[in-house]
């Protein structure tokens, strides 16, 4: 909604304006469209990982769910700091409430990530992603972590947790192949595509 209004934000204000008077409060300030649209730019990589998980219901990838928190987390440590610059986004009077507003965004991120019983198994899941592997790992954001750390770890807890459970291969085993095999169409995140190889 927030996008289609800016895109036709002159449309918009001429109506407006042809209702007269009794609308005149409802008229956007130029101030006011340009909060609309910093609004419009920091929540799109949110509204990405939002259709990303929304349309892929037939296909699911727990490895996407470490990459689209890293992602989150990234853009909102980004957007913070300009914030605080005191300059470009700094500038903005909605700067105070927009800096709070985005704290308590962050704060409800963690709280869903923290839900999960087991948070490691994004990561691991993201690492045993034959297309993914360590690649995020490569990330400026992540100069300061030992990827062989992560790998590590990640293979302790699979030798412990799950090689217990593997089933012991038979000679008469029967393999099954689905029909149809789904695919996720139109909802895969180009930033995403770059890391799997």
């Amino acid at each position: 909604m927030l996008q289609h209004s800016i895109y036709l934000k002159r449309p918009i204000h001429r109506y407006v304006n042809d209702l007269g008077e009794t609308f005149e409060q409802l008229v956007f300030t130029e101030r006011e469209w340009q909060q609309a649209e910093v609004l419009l730019l920091f929540l799109l990589p949110f509204q990405r990982c939002t259709s990303r998980f929304e349309s892929n219901h037939s296909t699911p990838e727990i490895d996407y769910v470490f990459f689209a928190y890293d992602t989150l987390y990234n853009h909102i440590d980004d957007v913070k700091d300009k914030l605080r610059s005191g300059s470009g986004l700094g500038t903005l009077p909605c700067m105070p409430s927009m800096l709070m507003a985005i704290e308590q965004m962050e704060n409800v991120l963690r709280k869903y990530y923290e839900k999960m019983p087991f948070p490691t198994v994004y990561g691991d899941a993201m690492i045993l992603n034959p297309c993914a592997k360590l690649t995020i790992f490569d990330e400026e954001t992540w100069k300061d972590t030992s990827t062989e750390e992560y790998s590590s770890a990640c293979r302790k807890r699979f030798v412990e947790q799950c090689s217990q459970r593997l089933v012991p291969r038979t000679t008469n085993c029967t393999v099954v192949i689905p029909a149809k095999r789904y695919l996720p169409v139109g909802d895969d995140d180009e930033e995403y595509e770059r890391y799997k190889r």
